[in-house]
């Protein structure tokens, strides 16, 4: 399946459409603080994201891309989204906790701090 990039959707996603969408995937119970996003392709569900924010830092709680789109780029587009929504909210970092894929966070330009892998925004 060949994805095209500029025709991804993004989304603020319903409680009812999210959990349908993902109901194999093991889901978190989101709050409603959470920061959470959809990405869809061809109007189907690809993938989605949620982090909270704690003054200028945001915590990335969850990353998930549907096995149908895995190894395609949808979970560092999805990444990259998500830093892209914590720099407009003029955050000063954005980090993970846990098990983590090391590469994939490597690869994105993400340091790892003792505990966590970290991505600091810089003001110009």
């Amino acid at each position: 399946m060949e994805i095209n990039y500029s025709k991804l959707e993004v989304y603020k996603p319903s409680s009812e459409h999210f959990f349908s969408s993902f109901a194999d995937a093991s889901v978190e119970t989101e709050k409603a603080d959470s920061i959470l996003r959809m990405v869809s392709s061809g109007g189907v569900a690809a993938g989605y994201y949620s982090m909270k924010q704690r003054n200028q830092q945001f915590e990335l709680r969850m990353l998930y891309v549907l096995s149908a789109f895995r190894c395609r780029g949808i979970g560092s587009w999805l990444l990259k989204h998500a830093m892209g929504v914590a720099e407009t909210k003029s955050g000063s970092q954005i980090y993970c906790r846990g098990d983590v894929p090391r590469g994939f966070f490597h690869r994105n330009a993400f340091r790892e701090d003792e505990d966590r892998w970290v991505f600091d925004f810089y003001p110009e």
